[in-house]
């Protein structure tokens, strides 16, 4: 239950975020197609190694992200990801932690349209 109420926590902040996002883009943008996704999963990650050279296990954990792209013009898009993501590990000190991740990606592709492919260019930050 307290996993649910964290991701319902989450996915409200997510939204008010989109919200937000979709409001502050301008009107050409808007009028272009706008895909939104939605993505539940599961990530896996390596143990990490402390300083003394032991394993730290750490965890699978859920994540959420949402994407949203648009057609700028014809030959590009913009995307932006925001993913929120958080793991529990056991210390070297025997106590528990949580790692939790949230972080935004801008990425822009530009599309070289030929006879019979499309060869595509992708700049991210």
């Amino acid at each position: 239950m307290l996993a649910f109420c964290k991701a319902h926590s989450i996915i409200k902040r997510i939204l008010g975020s989109l919200a937000i996002s979709t409001t502050l883009l301008s009107g050409s943008v808007l009028a272009e197609q706008l895909e939104v996704n939605l993505m539940l999963g599961q990530m896996y990650s390596s143990d990490l190694i402390a300083a003394t050279g032991s394993h730290i296990d750490v965890d699978s954990a859920s994540h959420i992200a949402v994407g949203i792209a648009w057609q700028e013009s014809p030959n590009g898009q913009g995307k932006i990801l925001l993913n929120h993501v958080s793991h529990n590990f056991t210390g070297e000190d025997k106590i528990k932690h949580s790692l939790t991740i949230t972080y935004a990606h801008f990425n822009s592709i530009a599309l070289f349209r030929q006879q019979n492919y499309i060869t595509t260019m992708s700049l991210g930050f």
